[in-house]
C-alpha cells in the first residue's frame, strides 16, 4: 500500500516557520543570557575589590612629623593605630576584648610594622616562673626562654590571654615592665631599648565573668604596668573575614545570633571566628545546616537552639531568594536548599511562576520545542526565566512561558543536569564532556 502523501499547506508552513523562528530567538537569548552572567561575574569581582579598597585603613607610624617604616595597606582594627602609638612611646599595652577579635594578630602586625622580632607565649594556670625567666639545669647551665631573648636582644613579646595566668607568677614581670633591668636565674640583665610587650585578655583582670569563667583576678601592681586598650568586635574587620560568595549573607546570620545572645544576656560567645569559619565552609559547598550547627549553634541547647535553628534557616532562605535571581543557577549556596525540595518547589524557587499559557497554537509549539530538546538544551532554556527584562505581554515571552510550563509539567528534574555541569565554575552551562572553547573534550 503506497504511503500517504503529506501535503504542506500555507498554514503548516507558517506554523513551522514560527517554530524555527522561536528556536532562533531562544538561541540568541541564551547567548545573551550567558554573556550577561559572565559580565555580572566580572562586575561583582570588581565591586568586591573596590569595596575592599574603600574599607582599608592604611596605617603609617610617625615619630613627630617623620614617618617610621613603610605604610601598611591592610585592613586593621579601629584601635590598631592607638596600639602602635602606645608601643612607639615604649609603653606596655594590654588589649582587652571578646574572643576572636584579632588581638593576637594585631600584636604580630605591630611587630612587623615596627620591624621588631616577634615572640609569643600563651598564659595559663600552669604557666610557671621558669616558663618566663628560665631556670638553671642540673649541670648549672642556664636554660633561656623566648621572653629572655626579647628582653635582652629586643623584640615584641606577646603574653596571650594573660588573665588566664597565675597572678603570683605574673608578678615576676613587674620589674621587667617598669624598670630598666630584671633579675634572671643567671644574673641581672638590662632591658634592651627595643623591647616591647603586648598582653591580651578577655577580661580586665578583675576575675571571671559569665562568658569567661576560667579567668583570674590579676594583681593590681601588674595591671598598673599596662596601658589598657579596649578591643571590641570591629564590624568592618569582621565583614572582611566573611569570604567567598556567601560570606556577606553568612555574616548576617552570625550577627542575628549574636544580637540574640546580647539581648538576652546569655553565657555564649559568638565571635568573628564563626564568621570566618562558616563562610569558608560554605564556599567549599558544605551543607548550610551542617555549617550552622558546627560553626554557630553548637553552644545552644533546648528551645533556644530550636528557635535559632528555625530563624537562621528562614533568614538564609530569604537571603538566597533576595540574591540576584540571574545568578541562582551558578550559585551553589542554594543547592542545599533545593536538594530536599520537591521538583515543583525547586522550579518556583529558582525561576518563579510565569503566567499560565493560553492558546492551542502556543501550547503546540511548546510541545514541539520540548520534545526536540535534550536535557542540556532544556537547562539552557530555563536560564531565560532568570532574566530581568521579562515582559509577559510580549508574544515571544508568552511562547517561552508555554515552554517553561511544558518542561515543568513533564516532571523533568533540572537539578541533575545542573549539578552535573557545576564542576566547570567559569562556564557552568557547558555540557558535560565539552571544554570551554566549545569543542568536545578528547578522551586522550
Amino acid at each position: 500500500m503506497p504511503a500517504k502523501k503529506v501535503t504542506r499547506t500555507a498554514e503548516t508552513n507558517t506554523r513551522a516557520d514560527n517554530i524555527l523562528t522561536m528556536f532562533d530567538e531562544i538561541a540568541n537569548d541564551v547567548l545573551a543570557s550567558v554573556t550577561a552572567k559572565v559580565d555580572r561575574r566580572v562586575a561583582a569581582k570588581v565591586k568586591d575589590l573596590e569595596e575592599r579598597i574603600e574599607a582599608a585603613r592604611p596605617v603609617q607610624l610617625f615619630a613627630g612629623a617623620d614617618p617610621v617604616g613603610p605604610p601598611s595597606d591592610k585592613l586593621h582594627h579601629q584601635h590598631f593605630t592607638l596600639l602602635l602609638q602606645t608601643l612607639a612611646t615604649n609603653q606596655p599595652a594590654m588589649l582587652v576584648g571578646p574572643a576572636g577579635t584579632g588581638k593576637s594578630f594585631a600584636a604580630q602586625s605591630a611587630a612587623e610594622l615596627l620591624d621588631k622580632p616577634f615572640y609569643a607565649m600563651s598564659v595559663g594556670a600552669q604557666t610557671s616562673k621558669s616558663d618566663l625567666i628560665g631556670y638553671m639545669d642540673a649541670n648549672g647551665n642556664y636554660v633561656k626562654t623566648s621572653f629572655r631573648d626579647a628582653y635582652e636582644s629586643g623584640g615584641l613579646f606577646l603574653l596571650d590571654e594573660i588573665d588566664a595566668g597565675n597572678s603570683n607568677v605574673l608578678i615576676q614581670l613587674n620589674a621587667a615592665l617598669a624598670n630598666g633591668y630584671m633579675s634572671f636565674p643567671d644574673g641581672m640583665v638590662p632591658k634592651h631599648p627595643d623591647f616591647r610587650v603586648v598582653a591580651t585578655a578577655n577580661t580586665y583582670g578583675l576575675g571571671a565573668n559569665r562568658q569567661y569563667v576560667g579567668r583570674n583576678q590579676l594583681d593590681a601592681a601588674t595591671l598598673d604596668r599596662f596601658v589598657v586598650i579596649t578591643w571590641p568586635i570591629d564590624d568592618a574587620v569582621e565583614q572582611q573575614m566573611a569570604v567567598g560568595p556567601y560570606g556577606a549573607d553568612w555574616y548576617k546570620i552570625v550577627r542575628m545570633v549574636r544580637d540574640h545572645v546580647e539581648t538576652n544576656d546569655m553565657r555564649v560567645v559568638v565571635s568573628p571566628r564563626a564568621t570566618a569559619r562558616g563562610s569558608v565552609m560554605l564556599a567549599a559547598n558544605v551543607d548550610f545546616n551542617q555549617v550552622l550547627h558546627a560553626c554557630l549553634l553548637s553552644q545552644f541547647t533546648g528551645t533556644v537552639l530550636e528557635e535559632l535553628h528555625a530563624s537562621s534557616h528562614a533568614m538564609w532562605l530569604q537571603l538566597r531568594k533576595d540574591a540576584d535571581s540571574s545568578d541562582r543557577l551558578v550559585d551553589s549556596g542554594w543547592q542545599a536548599l533545593v536538594r530536599d525540595m520537591s521538583v515543583n518547589a525547586a522550579y518556583e524557587f529558582c525561576f518563579g511562576t510565569p503566567p499560565t499559557p493560553v492558546g492551542e497554537d502556543t501550547l503546540l509549539k511548546a510541545q514541539v520545542v520540548v520534545k526536540s530538546a535534550d536535557d542540556w538544551a532544556k537547562l539552557q532554556f530555563l536560564t531565560l526565566m532568570t532574566r530581568d527584562d521579562i515582559n509577559w505581554s510580549d508574544s515571544r515571552w508568552q511562547l517561552r512561558a508555554a515552554v517553561y510550563h511544558e518542561i515543568k509539567s513533564s516532571g523533568w528534574d533540572f537539578r541533575e543536569t545542573l549539578f552535573a555541569n557545576e564542576q566547570n565554575a567559569e562556564s557552568p552551562f557547558v555540557p558535560a564532556g565539552a571544554n570551554n572553547d566549545g569543542g568536545t573534550a578528547s578522551s586522550d
